[in-house]
Order: C-alpha cells, then sequence, then structure tokens
C-alpha cells in the first residue's frame, strides 16, 4: 500500500500541472513500478487492474454532493492537517483502507481518493495560502496572447494539454528522468514541499491586505 502512494508522489513531483491526463500519467508510472504481490492484492481485494482507471474518480464525483469533498483537495500552509483538509482526508482515508473491519465499499473508495489525493498534494498550487486560494482567480496569458486563463488552471491541465501527448506517452519521457527520491509516507511533508515550489511559479506573491 505504501508503495503506490510513494510512486505516485515520485512521479508527481515534477513539476507538472495535473487535470485528468496528468493524474492518469501518474498513476500509470506508479502502475508500472507495482510488484505482482502488490497488483494481486489490488485486483483481489478491489477488483483494480491499473490505477489509471481510477485516478480520476475523486474528480469525477465532484458533482455529485453524496460523495463529493471539494476541500479534501486542497490546503492552506497556515492550516495543514485540519479538519477537511487535503492531509486530514489523505490520512482519514488511509486509516480506512487499512481498517479490514470497514465495508469493502468503503475501503475501495478510500484507495480512490488516495491515488487522487497523492497527485493534488504534489501540485504546488493545491497548497497556498488562504488569501491565495491557490490562485485561481490570478489571471494569465497561455499560449497565446488570446487566451487568458486562471494561473492555477494552467498548473492543473494547461501545461501537459498544450504538449498534446497522450498520458501514455508521457510515462517513458519520464521514466528517463533523474529524480531526488524522498520516500517519507508523511502527507504533511509532501504538502509543504509542494508549496515550497511557489517561488518558481508565483516570484512575487501579494502581500495580504
Amino acid at each position: 500500500m505504501y508503495k503506490i502512494f510513494w510512486l505516485c508522489g515520485l512521479v508527481s513531483a515534477t513539476l507538472f500541472g495535473w487535470g485528468m491526463t496528468g493524474h492518469r500519467i501518474i498513476a500509470d508510472v506508479a502502475d508500472n513500478h507495482l510488484t505482482e504481490k502488490t497488483r494481486n492484492w489490488l485486483h483481489q481485494q478491489f477488483d483494480v487492474n491499473s490505477l489509471v482507471w481510477i485516478a480520476n474518480w475523486a474528480d469525477d464525483i465532484k458533482v455529485d454532493a453524496k460523495y463529493s469533498h471539494p476541500t479534501w483537495h486542497y490546503g492552506y500552509i497556515e492550516s495543514l492537517g485540519q479538519k477537511n483538509d487535503i492531509v486530514w482526508a489523505f490520512e482519514k482515508n488511509r486509516s480506512i483502507l487499512k481498517d479490514h473491519q470497514r465495508p469493502l465499499d468503503e475501503r475501495r473508495n478510500a484507495l480512490k481518493w488516495l491515488v487522487h489525493l497523492v497527485g493534488d498534494l504534489h501540485q504546488p498550487l493545491h497548497i497556498s495560502k488562504k488569501h491565495t486560494k491557490g490562485y485561481i482567480n490570478c489571471m494569465v496569458k497561455f499560449v497565446s496572447p488570446n487566451r487568458v486563463i486562471s494561473l492555477h488552471q494552467v498548473w492543473d491541465s494547461g501545461l501537459i494539454d498544450a504538449e498534446k501527448l497522450s498520458y501514455s506517452e508521457w510515462r517513458p519521457y519520464l521514466i528517463e528522468q533523474q529524480f531526488n527520491v524522498d520516500s517519507s509516507t508523511d502527507p504533511k511533508q509532501w504538502a509543504v514541499a509542494a508549496y515550497e515550489q511557489h517561488s518558481a511559479i508565483v516570484p512575487d506573491e501579494p502581500e495580504r491586505r
């Protein structure tokens, strides 16, 4: 179980933004590194044959108020780990997945959340100061002078989509890259590390007014 989370985190640390394709890329590379034992566990316990196909489930259910948890996808650096933020949600779902007394559907959904949240935890603008709110209202010109989108959207999907590659085409390239490996399984440490990348994205962060 921890190996899945670590592998997903390793891939997402490359500072790309991730919408649907980005989450599939992360899951695909992680899936490619699974041991046979882990692969069998996923299949036998949860009927999951590929992490790719569950990577976007947490975004897909946003339209269903019964299952959607919008605040689970982000966190504020001033209060990481508070109830219902991304760090809290990760720990909650990790606990559910490890609890064999829980109903199978709950544990399966927890697995889907975890695969997705690892990606979100490593998206630099999903961890921000409260007053900047992930820069969703910071509009920038992207690709052409006539295309204006939010800085957050650039990092969520714009950078990857601009390359016009499928998730499977990204995998060979990423596997060849050299990464600084962090074997931590602490989501708070991942979040802090993601936030530290702000200076490369937003050199002059606005002061609170």
